[in-house]
């Protein structure tokens, strides 16, 4: 083992007491973490989160720690890069998790969009099928399309 892993894997270990590793952190912004890992090129980080045991996903806040160096490490500061490089690792499965968790959670707020979207535009057609019936409140409310449609039907 090179003296620059055995440095990382003590970083990564001893800093989940010692520093902030909240990569999101309003406080300090994990600057003090954010420094120490400025030490590592991106190559070495690669090597040390593959070397990270499956016991260090146990700890708590490993996932912050984890996260920052993802960001770190990432060329895009997506992780999409880091998936080939990582792949069998514990730092691997958990960095695909991250992304699986990322890739749902937009669908789900795209979802909820469509969904809107499709009330919307019913409450439209209702408002415009109430126009055709009163041309005094499709003119109050411009709705030209309504006032089109009862014109074409003769009514005035």
């Amino acid at each position: 083992m090179t003296e620059k892993l055995k440095e990382f894997k003590d970083l990564m270990v001893n800093s989940l007491g010692k520093y902030c590793v909240n990569p999101f952190c309003t406080t300090c912004g994990s600057l003090d973490f954010k420094k120490a890992l400025d030490t590592f090129s991106r190559d070495e980080i690669i090597e040390g989160l593959k070397s990270l045991p499956d016991d260090y996903l146990e700890l708590r806040d490993s996932d912050d720690a984890l996260l920052t160096c993802f960001f770190k490490a990432s060329l895009f500061g997506t992780g999409i890069d880091l998936i080939e490089p990582l792949k069998g690792t514990p730092a691997g499965r958990r960095l695909e998790l991250i992304l699986k968790y990322e890739k749902d959670h937009k669908l789900y707020l795209k979802n909820i969009e469509v969904k809107a979207n499709e009330e919307r535009y019913k409450r439209v057609l209702v408002h415009r099928e109430r126009a055709k019936k009163h041309i005094w409140g499709a003119v109050r409310r411009k709705d030209t399309k309504a006032i089109e449609i009862m014109l074409s039907r003769g009514i005035d």
